[in-house]
This record gives C-alpha cells, sequence and structure tokens, in this order.
C-alpha cells in the first residue's frame, strides 16, 4: 500500500477509487524518513520525525515514541536510527515504554544538523556495512568499536550533500545538489566518478535544481528534482522500502523558477527526462517506485499532488510493444557542441537524420541554437519516412551557417494514435573548421639615391639597409603601412623572405623583394 505524508497528517491511498480519504494520524512532527522493516515477526511501517517515531503494523492503529530519530534504516532484524546530532542508536523493540528499547551506538564527530542520511554500502573491506551521509563527505560505521570512521569521499561544507541517495546495482549513488557521484568500494581500492545529469553544460536553466531523491529500478536510476523557489512542501511518500527524502526540507533556492523534472539515468550514465512539471514554483519533496496495488509504478509529490507512472519490470523495446502509450509531445535537446574549441569559427554545412513512423500528424521538428543565444531557429519540419539531408541555414539554402557552438532540440509530435509515435535512427551534423583569412604582401624596397636627393626621409642607403637587416631578424612582428588613407591602414607582419640584388663596397644601394605575411 502507498501512504502519503502531507505535513504532519498521514494518508492512505484506495487504488479502486482513486481517493486518499481521510487523515490516519496527526504526527507529533513533520517527517524526516520511513521505512518499511520486520522485527521479532512482525512487519511495521516506521515514519521518523526527528523529534521521534511513529509506527503501525496495520495501516490503522498508530503509536508515537519520544526516541528521537531523524533518519532510519533496517539492519539484521533490526532497525538503526540516527539523530540530529549524529548520534546513532538501535533497537529490536521499537514498541516498549514511552521511548521505545533503543540502544546508543556511535557518535558522528561533526556538529549538530550535518547528518543528510543513512546508507547501506560497501566498506574498504567490501562488506556491506551502514554509512551516514553529511554534509562534509561519507562516514562508514565500524560496528566493532561503535564508532564512525571518514571515507575518500569527502567534501567541503555542502549543504545537499548525501541526501536522498541510494546503492543501486554495483554501487552507491552519493548527490551533491544537481550533481551525483558513483562510489564503488572494496578490497582497499575506492573509485568515485561523476554520474549526475550537471556534466556535459547541464540541463537548461529552467529545469535545473537541485536532486531531492534518487530511486533504483531495473532498468533506470531515477532522480528527482526541484528546479524551484517555491516554499517549503510538505509532502512524502511510503512504501515497501524507505523514502530517504522528506517533506521537512526546506525547497532549494535558486535563482530561476523552473520545472521541476523526475529524470532517468541508464547504467552507462546517459540521462533523460521521464516526466516535467507543467508548472513552475512547484518542488517535487519526495517519491517510491513500488509494487503496490500489483503494479510496479513510481509515485511522487509535487504541488500537494501525487502522480504516479507505469514501470517496466524488465528490459523493453517501446516500439515492440503494441500497447505502449507515448505522449502527446516531447522535445530532446543535445549538448552544446563546440568540435573542443569554443573560440574557432566553424562552418555548419548539413543535418542528416534518418526517422520512420512519420506521417502528416506524426511529425519530428527539428531546431538549432548557435552560439548559447538561448533562442531556437526551426530548420524544417519532417513528416516523411526515410533519410533526409537538411542545409544550413534555412534547411535549403546551401551556403552555411557560421557557429562556433551549437546546440539542437528535436520535437516529436504524435496524433491521435497514442501508440504511435515518430522515431529518429540517427542524426549525423557536418560542418568545417573555418579557416582564419591570412593576409599577405609581396612588396618591393628601393634603396636607391632619390634623384637630386642624397637621403630618403632624412637617412642614407646604408641606414635604410640597417633598419631592413633588423626588422627581417627581429623576433617581433614588424608595423606595415602601405597605404596613405586616414586612418592608415597598418599591419603587423612577419617576414617570410627576403630576396633581390644589392652593390658593393661604400654601395648601399640595392633592390629587395620582400614576402610579408600578418599572422
Amino acid at each position: 500500500e502507498i501512504y502519503a505524508g502531507v505535513g504532519t497528517k498521514v494518508f492512505k491511498y484506495n487504488n479502486t477509487t482513486d481517493s486518499w480519504g481521510a487523515s490516519l494520524v496527526t504526527l507529533n512532527g513533520t517527517p524526516t524518513d520511513s521505512a518499511t522493516l520486520r522485527l521479532a515477526g512482525t512487519v511495521y511501517l516506521f515514519v521518523a520525525f526527528a523529534t521521534g517515531y511513529a509506527y503501525t503494523s496495520d495501516g490503522t492503529t498508530w503509536t508515537q515514541k519520544t526516541a528521537t530519530v531523524k533518519f532510519v534504516w533496517p539492519w539484521d532484524d533490526t532497525v538503526y536510527g540516527i539523530d540530529n546530532n549524529g548520534l546513532l542508536k538501535f533497537a529490536t523493540d521499537i514498541t516498549s515504554g514511552a521511548a521505545g528499547a533503543w540502544t546508543n551506538d556511535a557518535q558522528l564527530p561533526l556538529p549538530s544538523g550535518y547528518v543528510t542520511d543513512l546508507l547501506e554500502l560497501r566498506n574498504a573491506a567490501g562488506t556491506l556495512v551502514l554509512h551516514a551521509l553529511t554534509k562534509v563527505g561519507l562516514y562508514a560505521h565500524v560496528a566493532a568499536s561503535a564508532d564512525f570512521v571518514s571515507t575518500e569521499l569527502a567534501s567541503p561544507v555542502h549543504p545537499y550533500f548525501g541526501r536522498g541517495s541510494v546503492r543501486w546495482q554495483d554501487a552507491g549513488y552519493i548527490t551533491t545538489g544537481a550533481g551525483v557521484t558513483k562510489w564503488q568500494n572494496g578490497s582497499n581500492n575506492a573509485v568515485a566518478s561523476l554520474f549526475g545529469p550537471d556534466r556535459n553544460h547541464g540541463l537548461p536553466s529552467d529545469k535545473r535544481g537541485v536532486i531531492r531523491q534518487l530511486i533504483g529500478t531495473p532498468n533506470e536510476l531515477l532522480a528527482l528534482m526541484d528546479s524551484t523557489t517555491a516554499p517549503t512542501s510538505t509532502l512524502d511518500t511510503y512504501s515497501s522500502r524507505t523514502a530517504n527524502e522528506g517533506g521537512h526540507r526546506s525547497a532549494i533556492i535558486l535563482a530561476d523558477s523552473g520545472y521541476s523534472p523526475v529524470l532517468a539515468a541508464s547504467p552507462g550514465g546517459a540521462w533523460a527526462v521521464k516526466w516535467l512539471g507543467a508548472s513552475t514554483g512547484q518542488a517535487i519533496t519526495a517519491g517510491q517506485a513500488s509494487s503496490a496495488y500489483d503494479k510496479f509504478r513510481l509515485w511522487w509529490g509535487i504541488g500537494q499532488r501525487v502522480y504516479f507512472m507505469p514501470l517496466s519490470v524488465d528490459i523493453d523495446n517501446p516500439e515492440e510493444v503494441t500497447d505502449y502509450e507515448f505522449a502527446a509531445s516531447c522535445e530532446h535537446i543535445t549538448a552544446i557542441y563546440d568540435a573542443d574549441d569554443i573560440t574557432a569559427a566553424k562552418l555548419a554545412l548539413s543535418l542528416v537524420i534518418e526517422a520512420h513512423n512519420l506521417t502528416a500528424t506524426e511529425a519530428l521538428a527539428v531546431y538549432y541554437d548557435v552560439n548559447e543565444s538561448e533562442s531556437w531557429t526551426l530548420l524544417t519540419t519532417l513528416t516523411t519516412n526515410g533519410k533526409h539531408e537538411i542545409l544550413f541555414p534555412s534547411g535549403s539554402a546551401p551556403e552555411g551557417l557560421a557557429f562556433n557552438s551549437v546546440q539542437f532540440k528535436l520535437e516529436f509530435t504524435r496524433g491521435s494514435t497514442v501508440t504511435l509515435s515518430p522515431h529518429m535512427h540517427r542524426m549525423e551534423f557536418t560542418f568545417r573548421r573555418k579557416l582564419t583569412p591570412k593576409w599577405g604582401w609581396q612588396v618591393t624596397v628601393l634603396l636607391l639615391d632619390p634623384a637630386g636627393q642624397s637621403t630618403y626621409n632624412g637617412k642614407t642607403p646604408a641606414q635604410l639597409y640597417s633598419a631592413l637587416k633588423t626588422m627581417v631578424e627581429q623576433d617581433e612582428l614588424a608595423a606595415f603601412t602601405y597605404r596613405d588613407t586616414e586612418p592608415e591602414e597598418t599591419f603587423y607582419v612577419d617576414v617570410l623572405q627576403m630576396a633581390g640584388f644589392e652593390f658593393g663596397g661604400n654601395d648601399w644601394r640595392g633592390e629587395f623583394n620582400l614576402l610579408l605575411a600578418a599572422p
């Protein structure tokens, strides 16, 4: 079953009537974490709210205790909890007395308020142990000595480090705001690698934010991102595992009030958008992947509402599933491409797209944006199947489009048939690097006595020869002015070649041909 916390009230979803009904309980604090756990043969839904906790074994009768628990994790027929001061404690009996039967364990050597989550990860020996995530990095629990030890995954003080992290497949995925670090540990060999959607120029400004929670599924790693400047929202969900992020936390303050997305990453680290909020100012607060009601779905809360979408339990191809329903439209935005040289001018020549399932109503519109202008220009709209060569700048004009960096947006639109969607097989972009114009001159310099004069501009042929030789041999560029205009046209040049003839002895006259080039 699916439970949701709104403020301090808890509701249960009715899958038959698609409704939530009345509040089941009013908690003594705003939820911070939850878990489904088994102790002494009884299964409990456990909800922590920092100043205490509540539990139920039937979903109807709730009991509240005063032991301080902010984050919770079931472990080895025991439940572990950590409070706001970083004190880890454990219990095999959560029902006794006013506080439950808890035993103090390890204390984080950090200020109060630094712990951000509890998570099961591998330690340096490759053994699965509890880890505390904090604002300054990851700490491993040592049960034998009831202690925490710091790991190699350390961080400067970061207010969002570790919030909503998860162990998925063969590694831990640790959040750092909009970033994700993949953490693989064992055999004294710790490997940390960047994995998040903040790589490769990140997300568009109206969709970037802070990851509230990571959720592992069989095919994808899901990320719930808060992209808003909305006030604190208090929606949380609970199901058969844990909801590592609770509604007690403040919304993230960002420069933009954007559209909060649900993102999905493949094991290789390629991210896609699974769902996007319809309006700005709404924060995704928490979510849960669950097989409740015999349907594998993702549930998430945003704007005081709970949404769900079906998830696949195995690897599938949407085109091979006859009843797979596509959205009415979607867009794909590529990373910004600059050919590893943002300053150099390039010339876009053509875009080749091969697509099928295109009709008059199932269309593919292609846009581009150059030099990060944040303004999309329609290049063409495709409605027929096959391979299409689209020329720049207008789809058919061949003169090309100058750019330093380029980005593409593809808009897919379907018609009334929900099981039919445009499909793009491949896209190839052709460009050439724009060569910088190189100016060069071939000039003749005469070192002759002017008619009736012994000097030229006050200099004798010997002095002119010395000045010319110095210019040819110097390492610096030489100023070259050859037009008598206002203002003068002056270029700074290298002398690539000097050839000619000259008289000997004390006669310094001569004629020289110089080859000059601007760098």
